[in-house]
């Protein structure tokens, strides 16, 4: 991958002048040609080399309105608030990059470019398996993430078996054949 890298550097010189006090000193030094004796990077950026657009997104975090060069396809569509250092997600970037309609889930934090971890899966199905359902209507009478009360169990394992590696067979049967655990 290229990168454009930017360097700042400081740089120390001296020049000789003849003046009555300081101040002539350094006005005099102004115009002469100067000896550069050092110099010290104080700054390296580095960023893909690649078309940068503007983004703007407004941070959930502390509600500033971050406008900032960014490239989707080499930096994806995770940032942080340079504000407040929290999360942004750049989910409008979805739709002006073509990638189509944003999919994100606060409650997992993930997306189609983000997904969310097979760890984290795991922690939430034990979680969806601690919750009361009625056992007659199999429909679940607390939220799970994005999912309301009275939703039918079934409607989440659907969910699961879209996110998860191997789908909800995997989740309930970890070490059966051509398992996780094999």
């Amino acid at each position: 991958m290229k990168y454009n890298v930017r360097i700042s550097e400081l740089r120390y010189g001296q020049v000789e002048v003849e003046a009555e006090n300081e101040q002539q000193a350094k006005e005099l030094a102004s115009g002469k040609e100067i000896e550069w004796v050092d110099c010290e990077t104080t700054d390296m950026t580095a960023e893909p080399v690649g078309n940068l657009y503007e983004v703007a997104e407004c941070c959930p975090h502390c509600e500033s309105e971050i406008e900032m060069m960014w490239n989707t396809e080499t930096m994806g569509f995770k940032a942080f608030c340079p504000v407040c250092g929290g999360q942004l997600m750049l989910c409008d970037e979805c739709r002006h990059s073509g990638k189509g309609v944003c999919d994100y889930c606060r409650e997992t934090d993930s997306c189609k470019h983000n997904p969310i971890s097979t760890e984290r899966l795991k922690d939430l199905w034990a979680e969806f398996g601690d919750l009361p359902m009625n056992p007659e209507t199999e429909c679940m009478e607390a939220p799970f993430l994005h999912f309301p009360v009275g939703i039918h169990r079934e409607e989440i394992w659907h969910w699961f078996d879209r996110v998860y590696p191997g789908g909800v067979y995997r989740l309930m049967f970890p070490s059966a054949k051509g398992g996780e655990d094999e």
